[in-house]
């Protein structure tokens, strides 16, 4: 008696339909804006009395105090 060889199956993977959703540890913080980093040297700024030739020594410390909240 024959019998015929059986037919491989695909074996396919089942793909998920459900979105990953990534959870962020709580103390995750995202990095500060250009937004917020301008508002913090606008500030310093401020505190300087406004004095001229200061912005890029303000932005600098504006960026150095806002990341290293996210340290």
């Amino acid at each position: 008696m024959f019998v015929p060889p059986r037919p491989k199956r695909n074996k396919a993977k089942v793909v998920s339909l459900q979105p990953r959703v990534l959870i962020a540890p709580k103390s995750f913080q995202p990095m500060p804006s250009h937004e917020q980093i301008s508002l913090r040297a606008y500030e310093i700024y401020q505190r300087g009395g406004y004095a001229d030739g200061s912005d890029q020594q303000d932005w600098l410390q504006a960026e150095r105090e806002m990341f290293a909240i996210h340290e």
